[in-house]
């Protein structure tokens, strides 16, 4: 195997391995709480599901690299493609659902609304999470099974049976219509969604100033704080299923290395972004942090 074939499953290989610090970090903080009795917020929750994803998606790709690196023959492997390709797309779909969960649950939190059903799913938003969670996870299970079944196991029967081989499924599994349905549809969602939060808090923000001469109080601050967060979150999920998108169009190995790269980093860059929007999460990385740099003084 030449350098070129191992090179790039070990950038993605380390990029995996960072990507559980953040994502265990955001699973136990909460799982902790949780175990004090403490309730966990709507956000939370969501967060929570996005981080176990996480984990599971580091974990699967971590592997699906290794055996890229060191195949072994593919008659005694016969059921890991299946096994890797469900959880591998099980991760990403979820992860793109749980996301436009995320800014659906700030959007009717933030945004003020006259219609009555509106108002009432306002009120209502901290009950409907967890089944909207659910709902994701059946949905992302469902599509996983679904494509596992019908696409996986015709790319292995027409592949070649080398004694070496590994299996090329993990980089690129979704077709077209299950890219459609759980990637793209998610992402405009959330862009459509995030976007109203930005023009509607602007708008609000510039009304405050003119008559109270500020820009509002700690309410539209944390606003702002989760307008940021949503928009770091959207433009990572266009730039890396973007990327996705073109690949498929134009197959490049420059772009195809580009490609798996960047989807390696979803497990490192996702979980920051929430960290970075948590006072929570952040405060307990900040208290880390101290205790670890008193520790090195002393």
């Amino acid at each position: 195997m030449g350098s070129d074939n191992i090179i790039l499953p070990a950038i993605m290989i380390v990029n995996y391995i960072l990507g559980l610090v953040p994502n265990v970090f955001i699973f136990s903080v909460n799982f902790q709480h949780w175990m004090k009795r403490e309730r966990l917020s709507s956000a939370d929750q969501i967060m929570v599901g996005l981080a176990f994803c996480g984990m599971i998606y580091s974990c699967v790709n971590c592997a699906a690299c290794f055996i890229s690196i060191f195949p072994p023959g593919m008659s005694s492997v016969t059921n890991i493609p299946y096994i890797l390709g469900f959880f591998a797309l099980y991760t990403c779909y979820s992860n793109a659902w749980l996301g436009t969960c995320l800014c659906f649950f700030f959007y009717v939190k933030i945004i003020n609304f006259e219609h009555r059903f509106l108002s009432w799913l306002k009120m209502k938003i901290d009950t409907l999470v967890p089944w909207m969670i659910l709902v994701s996870e059946v949905v992302s299970i469902f599509s996983s099974l679904l494509y596992t079944f019908t696409c996986i196991g015709v790319n292995i029967g027409n592949s070649s049976s080398t004694a070496n081989q590994a299996p090329d499924f993990i980089l690129n599994p979704c077709g077209t219509g299950y890219k459609i349905i759980n990637f793209y549809i998610p992402i405009v969602i959330s862009t459509v969604i995030t976007s109203h939060i930005i023009v509607s808090l602007y708008k609000h923000t510039h009304r405050m100033s003119q008559n109270m001469g500020d820009g509002g109080g700690t309410s539209l601050e944390v606003h702002k704080r989760a307008a940021c967060t949503l928009t770091s979150l959207v433009v990572f999920y266009i730039t890396v299923y973007g990327l996705v998108m073109v690949s498929v169009v134009y197959k490049s190995f420059i772009l195809g290395g580009v490609l798996n790269v960047t989807t390696s980093m979803l497990s490192v860059v996702l979980p920051i972004i929430l960290i970075r929007g948590s006072t929570r999460l952040k405060q307990t990385c900040v208290k880390i942090f101290h205790i670890l740099r008193g520790e090195n003084l002393a």
